[in-house]
């Protein structure tokens, strides 16, 4: 804990108020406040949003100390005090390397392209019954999320383990400034964040500045270039490089790998490891942990037994659905309280006509000391949020239930806890499962979990956020958005995905149909929903869902005054959208019919143009920039009509996702972000910049081995040519793949490789090529996604990635899960 006055003192900054305030949370995100009296809320400018926004809200709520830019106006908060800088990072960054310093206990610090999280994670697994470790909170490795993990630093703990991310030159000297690891890993180079660097070569030597002034450093010296960047940036005599390989060397440790079985000199002996896992990767992540906590001081023998009890490690939350209606948010990464604060996000985000259930385990390597504090917050956490109930499971649970204020049932196991689930009853309910591993909650979740195929959609909510980001990066400040949740949302859900969109602050929804309105309504959405294509006899329903109308003809202007006139009894205007015909020809008022559309409306005072619009027919297209300029000069030109006509200024918006970074001028009010914000774009700049949402899976059924004139499918289609082994996947058509991706020109991936599809596509099955592949019947499978991408699918099935996404048949379950 803090006084405002020394955490001022770090910035260096002036602070403007008083300074005894007691400071214990930093906040970033408005969204996720617990402790107003308490915490200090950082109001940070990003290429997307400004926190500064949000200070007269989290004013209200109670908060009263912030940190601000220097031109920020400080007068409207009477009795807040106010940190004033020229950059709130730095003065973030500046108060955890402030705290980072009261601390001499080992630090580790984490780096590479791949296996940062798993690392952390697996060391945790390994050392939390011999040392009290804190850590970051998932994948907190940012500019801002290192910051906050170094936050969680204190007295009672042994060991640090933080990871540090980079995207561009020179952000890793900053985390290293803060995080000053006194162990480092560097887990691998690859091309994850490539478009930032010039070369691998410079990314490397970027993310090795964070060992600049580390005691130890464990790395494979089978990775030229970070062997390479390492030796070239840790120029330090103390230092030791405690490199490995497969490759016997002199200057590093020698790992000789059998499958799952290794062997390697720890303590100047050869130690042999059984390990879990034995796919590449993980078992080059388990070889970094496993030399680290030796480092660290757990004995060999020790760590001989934990490695064989690694648990894979799910990184991200999955939101799915159970039986009885139920939605089960699964949380079984760990349950540490910033863990649980984001966990619970997702429960927040859950309609008020759903119940509401939580249930958490007991923590994991707390001392006494600490126990009180961590569920005192995890308490007031679940006390912060309107929940039907709360499960706690474990014996420390009995003392401490005691503060939960809503409904609550404390079971000593997860088997206890699952024999009553019957008694308790849960339907349409959503329930957040977030447990310490030893608790195995995978073993509730089944319990509860919708019986589906073994085929699946899975919707990377925070790739969604990113996305989301990036376009905004890119519009003016002042410019509102507006979601397009048409067709299922591309594919990836409805209601779940309005619902992300809604808490991360999109402006707008739009549908195509007012079915599609009504369901997000009944989902809680109170988001304003404008519907693109209304049937005239569904007008008097839109009117009771509040969804508001696309108007495009003179005829549909007349019909919905008419409805309106008899149906709605509101206080303030219905609000509809004109849309304006500039050159699509598809639907849209012509400069003829526009004034006297105009004039009725003027003359019906239940109605107000909230907005006009149009579409443009070819902003991804260079070939047709003229005719997009002519769209949109004809745009503003009507845009003007309508603002002379009415007397006020609708809100503008004709710019959709290829034009938002192509034609800045066609901004306007409002920005329509459609395919985009699911990943897909159509130039190679902007694809760089945006993440996979959609993954789609599968597994393998079977595996058979042809020989030479063995077919394949249906009508023989395919004939082997040579010895194959051939996998059957449970996914055909009717899911949504392609009949054209037949016969050679389809592919899948696994384990990061292609296969082939050979045969035809059948309605619920495919074949595939994996000839020399080490797959086994079970293994996941990935249809879209990483290495498959939709532009490529599309291509191959010679159409185009939105038929793709929306192609995917409902039948197809959708998973939802957020890093």
């Amino acid at each position: 804990m803090y006084t405002l006055s020394a955490l001022a003192s770090a910035t260096k900054a002036q602070l403007y108020g008083q300074g005894n305030q007691q400071i214990t949370q930093l906040l970033t995100d408005s969204r996720r406040l617990i402790y107003p009296a308490e915490t200090l809320f950082f109001a940070l400018k990003t290429s997307s949003n400004n926190g500064h926004r949000y200070i007269n809200e989290l004013y209200r709520k109670g908060v009263r100390a912030f940190v601000v830019s220097v031109d920020f106006n400080t007068g409207l908060f009477a009795d807040a005090s106010f940190i004033k800088t020229d950059d709130v990072r730095a003065a973030l960054q500046a108060i955890a390397t402030m705290h980072r310093s009261r601390f001499t206990y080992p630090v580790v610090g984490i780096t590479g392209s791949n296996g940062k999280t798993v690392v952390k994670e697996w060391l945790f697994q390994l050392l939390y019954k011999q040392k009290r470790v804190v850590r970051s909170p998932r994948s907190y490795n940012s500019q801002i999320g290192v910051p906050l993990s170094l936050w969680q630093m204190a007295a009672t703990h042994d060991v640090a383990i933080i990871e540090a991310g980079i995207s561009e030159p020179e952000e890793m000297q900053r985390l290293e400034a803060m995080i000053k690891p006194d162990i480092g890993i560097f887990t691998n180079i690859g091309h994850a964040h490539d478009v930032g660097f010039e070369s691998m070569q410079e990314k490397a030597l970027e993310k090795a500045q964070l060992f600049r002034h580390s005691k130890k450093i464990i790395y494979c010296a089978d990775y030229p270039l970070v062997d390479e960047a390492l030796r070239k940036t840790v120029v330090n005599d103390e230092t030791r490089l405690c490199a490995w390989s497969y490759q016997k060397r002199d200057d590093a440790i020698f790992v000789s790998r059998s499958g799952r079985n290794i062997v390697m000199q720890l303590n100047a002996q050869n130690q042999s490891f059984s390990l879990p896992f034995g796919d590449d990767g993980s078992v080059e992540n388990c070889i970094h942990a496993l030399i680290c906590a030796n480092q660290l001081g757990v004995p060999v023998n020790v760590l001989q037994q934990a490695v064989k009890q690694l648990n894979p490690i799910e990184m991200r939350l999955q939101e799915r659905r159970g039986s009885q209606d139920n939605l089960l948010i699964n949380d079984f990464y760990n349950s540490d309280p910033e863990g649980v604060r984001i966990a619970l996000d997702m429960l927040r985000q859950q309609p008020p006509e759903r119940d509401r259930v939580v249930v958490i385990s007991e923590f994991e390597g707390l001392t006494a000391r600490e126990k009180d504090a961590e569920y005192r917050q995890i308490v007031d956490m679940i006390n912060s949020i309107t929940l039907t109930n709360v499960v706690c499971v474990g014996g420390e649970w009995l003392s401490y239930s005691a503060g939960i204020i809503h409904d609550k049932h404390v079971f000593l196991s997860t088997e206890e806890l699952i024999g009553a689930l019957p008694k308790l009853g849960w339907k349409n309910t959503a329930i957040l499962l977030k447990g310490a591993r030893r608790f195995q909650f995978e073993k509730v979740a089944a319990v509860l979990q919708e019986q589906v195929h073994q085929t699946w959609l899975e919707v990377n909510l925070s790739a969604m956020a990113h996305n989301l980001r990036y376009y905004r990066s890119l519009i003016k400040p002042q410019t509102m958005t507006m979601a397009m949740v048409k067709a299922l949302s591309y594919g990836a859900g409805t209601v779940e995905i309005a619902r992300w969109l809604e808490f991360n602050r999109v402006d707008y929804l739009a549908v195509a149909y007012v079915d599609e309105g009504i369901t997000l309504r009944k989902g809680g959405i109170s988001l304003p929903i404008l519907v693109m294509n209304p049937d005239e006899s569904a007008f008097q329903r839109m009117i009771e869902f509040k969804l508001e109308p696309e108007l495009y003809s003179l005829r549909m202007v007349q019909s919905f005054l008419t409805v309106l006139a008899a149906e709605y009894h509101g206080a303030d205007p219905f609000p509809v959208h004109l849309k304006l015909e500039t050159g699509m020809h598809r639907l849209g008022l012509s400069e003829t019919d526009l004034l006297p559309a105009l004039q009725k409306i003027k003359q019906e005072p239940l109605a107000k143009v909230q907005s006009v619009f149009s579409h443009l027919a070819a902003s991804d297209m260079p070939l047709h920039d003229a005719f997009t300029k002519q769209q949109l000069a004809l745009f503003t030109s009507m845009a003007q009509t309508c603002e002379q006509v009415l007397e006020y200024s609708p809100l503008k918006h004709i710019a959709n996702t290829s034009g938002v970074a192509r034609f800045p001028e066609a901004q306007f009010d409002m920005v329509r972000l459609g395919i985009g914000l699911y990943g897909a774009a159509n130039s190679k700049t902007e694809q760089a910049q945006l993440k996979v949402v959609t993954h789609w899976h599968t597994r393998i059924s079977q595996l058979k081995n042809l020989l030479p004139g063995e077919s394949v499918g249906y009508a023989r289609s395919f004939v082997s040519e040579r010895p194959m082994t051939i996998a059957t996947l449970p996914v055909g058509y009717a899911d949504g793949f392609f009949r054209l991706l037949g016969n050679g020109k389809g592919h899948v991936a696994i384990g990061g490789k292609k296969a082939t599809v050979v045969g035809r596509v059948c309605m619920d099955m495919i074949m595939v090529d994996v000839t020399d592949m080490p797959v086994h019947e079970g293994d996941v499978v990935e249809l879209l996604g990483e290495y498959i991408s939709a532009q490529e699918m599309a291509q191959a099935a010679q159409t185009i990635p939105y038929e793709i996404f929306t192609h995917i048949s409902s039948r197809v379950p959708r998973v939802y899960v957020s890093e």
